[in-house]
């Protein structure tokens, strides 16, 4: 992979490019699919508190 392998600050050439292009496109698709999950209450006829 291009992470891990480059050691400094540099111009990367178009191989490297691409395949930094294409692993932040894969890593940046399954942050698309990430939720968060926030509690709900809900107030039943009865009086009674259900999440």
């Amino acid at each position: 992979t291009a992470f891990g392998q480059l050691y400094r600050l540099e111009p990367l050439n178009l191989e490297k490019r691409l395949m930094w292009k294409r692993e932040m496109e894969c890593l940046l698709s399954v942050c698309d699919y990430i939720v968060e999950f926030v509690p709900d209450w809900q107030d039943l006829p009865d009086g009674k508190k259900q999440e």
